[in-house]
């Protein structure tokens, strides 16, 4: 078992990590990780390919075995800014406790090292088969260069796909996602100066200021589903005014809404209007479309049987964020998320993960991908 390893290899995964977390691929830069990640599989002489669009965010697919059957295991490269106070250097690995605190450690370069972990551990392995490892870049802003890049060029194919990118301590399987809308709105209203609004006075502050107070306790009209928790609506971003003297024509804001499975774009905007009343623009900047599987799928019971014997009892469930799960759902390829992170800890002050949970998730993982070719 992988968990069973020496102290002496416990310890160079642990550095490996440590290198990783150093590589300040803050939403950009990949490339300095993945030189790592070539680096350690050219060692253990496991083939690889790598695929840009951009030169400094590649994205690195291992690969082991061939065969017909395929099955992809993901996880991404990029993380989000260290800031905020820390008790620990954001991008120098800390251990304090069992815990490895650091940039990226549980979103994504803790699960990635497991990745790495179970690669060195099947890389002797003949199963009819090919096992693909992605390295994605661009994952945290769901940019072109990354999964999105790989799937547009047919460079991606797989029957099956586990997202090492969720939180769930184990015992989460990720089925279905809500999908994310960015909606721009603009208030618009009559310019005046501010002593005399009295006269001629239309403010379009003070109207986004009524339409956020609705906003506030207001659900969208939506089907309940199964796995994922109602629509939410956040005001993200509001602009309005240039001087201190002076009542402007418009007050921009943006508004992300995360929707579920039965709700569209258009029925989301029109709902909006009908709340917002007269003197309002919406437009979209972006979204994203909810994703869900089919929770019978044969490979889904396989995980969960497989976790089982390792001691957890995983649920399904879904996500209220967004992964790569979804790109891949759409592109027709059935995906779930499954990781072992805490909930809630990334993109905090002092990420952590267990440090014992590297090797837990490579042992389960390896024994998930020798059933899956059986």
């Amino acid at each position: 078992m992988i968990s069973n390893i020496t102290k002496e290899k416990k310890e160079f995964y642990i550095n490996l990590l440590a290198e990783i977390v150093s590589k300040k691929s803050v939403l950009k830069d990949e490339y300095l990780v993945a030189d790592v990640i070539k680096d350690f599989l050219n060692s253990i002489n496991v083939s690889y390919d790598v695929h840009f669009l951009d030169e400094q965010r590649p994205n690195v697919i291992a690969k082991i075995g061939s065969g017909k059957k395929k099955l992809l295991l993901v996880c991404h490269m990029d993380v989000v800014e260290g800031s905020g106070v820390w008790e620990f250097d954001p991008f120098v690995l800390s251990e304090q406790n069992g815990k490895l605190i650091g940039r990226g450690v549980a979103d994504n370069k803790g699960p990635l090292v497991s990745l790495l972990i179970l690669i060195d551990s099947l890389k002797s392995e003949n199963f009819d088969g090919e096992l693909q490892i992605l390295f994605a870049s661009d994952e945290e802003k769901s940019g072109p260069n990354g999964l999105k890049y790989l799937l547009r060029e047919d460079l991606i194919h797989a029957d099956f796909a586990i997202v090492a990118d969720t939180p769930g301590e184990f015992n989460k399987i990720m089925v279905a996602e809500r999908g994310s809308l960015n909606v721009g709105v603009i208030a618009k209203g009559k310019q005046v100066h501010s002593a005399y609004t009295h006269l001629d006075g239309d403010n379009p502050i003070d109207k986004m200021a009524s339409f956020i107070v609705k906003l506030s306790s207001y659900e969208l009209n939506h089907d309940p589903h199964k796995y994922l928790t109602p629509p939410s609506l956040s005001f993200v971003k509001i602009n309005g005014g240039f001087a201190n003297n002076v009542v402007p024509s418009v007050c921009e804001a943006t508004i992300n809404i995360r929707y579920v499975v039965n709700q569209s774009v258009d029925e989301i905007l029109s709902e909006l209007k009908d709340i917002a009343g007269d003197n309002f623009e919406f437009r979209v900047k972006s979204y994203t479309v909810p994703s869900e599987v089919n929770e019978d799928h044969e490979s889904i019971s396989l995980l969960r049987s497989v976790a089982q014997k390792h001691g957890f009892n995983p649920i399904l469930t879904g996500l209220d964020s967004g992964t790569d799960c979804k790109k891949l759902v759409h592109a027709g390829i059935p995906a779930v998320g499954y990781c072992f992170p805490k909930e809630g800890v990334a993109h905090q002050v002092n990420e952590w993960i267990w440090e014992e949970d590297l090797f837990i998730y490579a042992d389960l993982m390896k024994d998930f991908v020798i059933e899956f070719f059986k």
